[in-house]
């Protein structure tokens, strides 16, 4: 009996071990590969277009403040400025795709018009990013949505 007990005790310590490295393995391989050409969309970012306002209506809707944002590829994080409210949560960047994870921390004063519930709701939609001719454009599929000129100059990797 007192043999069974140990046995037992060591196979349930060595099932458990096992598992947990197996379990950090996994953890490892599912996070998104930092590094590379795709850093360059570490920086501050302004919204220039947004695809479901015109180009004469963009001032209109965005009076005040354009929106903005910083990403950290590196932190898989985003933060910024809706036009009114602050915001900032987890962002899955990788080299061509992006995701902003819903919800969102965001401050809550109240905004005058649609601006803000049009640009949170363009960052739920994008999944892909693409630099074309020094902007920032993020798509839903194949659509554009948002396009963004760099405010912040980008941060140069460190030669070894």
């Amino acid at each position: 009996m007192r043999s069974f007990l140990r046995f037992s005790l060591f196979a349930f310590f060595a099932l458990s071990t096992v598992l947990v490295f197996a379990q950090a393995k996994d953890t490892a391989k599912a996070k998104p590969k930092v590094g590379g050409p795709y850093l360059l969309i570490n920086g501050e970012w302004e919204l220039l277009s947004l695809r479901r306002l015109p180009a004469d209506s963009f001032r209109i809707v965005y009076p005040n403040k354009i929106p903005s944002m910083l990403l950290q590829a590196d932190k898989q994080m985003a933060s910024g400025q809706t036009g009114c409210n602050r915001f900032q949560g987890k962002a899955t960047l990788t080299k061509d795709s992006v995701s902003f994870k819903q919800p969102m921390a965001m401050t809550m004063m109240a905004c005058p018009g649609q601006g803000e519930k049009y640009f949170t709701q363009a960052l739920q939609a994008v999944n892909k990013y693409a630099f074309k001719g020094g902007y920032l454009v993020m798509y839903q599929n194949s659509k554009e949505i948002m396009r963004f000129k760099r405010i912040t100059t980008p941060p140069q990797p460190v030669k070894k």
